[in-house]
């Protein structure tokens, strides 16, 4: 299981309100309804260096999308996910588990589709 596969996992076992199973990897089949989630899978990989330059670990980013419709906008899904990803633990094939961290989530309206976007980006730190 990859760490993409594993946040996947991750995701539905979450329950999100309204969302359920509506989770896609980078974009939703053209007729989903919304409200949906995708999620880009490796965004960065970052090594996190000791004093002497050696590798320490890997900082890998991943974003996650909420995607809504304006006039149907609901807080509490917007709640339920963000309170999830704060709290996220990971693991791999291995059941090695990684260290998660929100450190961002925008709003972004969409004007042309009437679409809000929330864009949450996550870090998944993991010892090399």
């Amino acid at each position: 299981m990859t760490i993409g596969t594993a946040l996947y996992s991750a995701l539905i076992s979450a329950d999100i309100p309204v969302v359920g199973t509506k989770i896609f990897k980078d974009l939703a089949p053209p007729a989903t309804s919304f409200p949906y989630i995708t999620y880009a899978d490796r965004l960065a990989d970052r090594t996190v260096l000791t004093g002497d330059s050696n590798v320490l670990a890997r900082n890998y980013l991943v974003q996650i999308d909420l995607w809504e419709k304006r006039p149907s906008e609901n807080p509490a899904i917007y709640g339920a996910l963000a309170q999830f990803l704060e709290t996220i633990v990971i693991a791999d094939e291995n059941n090695t588990i990684f260290k998660c961290r929100l450190y961002d989530a925008q709003r972004i309206v969409e004007f042309d589709d009437d679409n809000i976007h929330h864009a949450f980006s996550l870090n998944i730190y993991r010892k090399v």
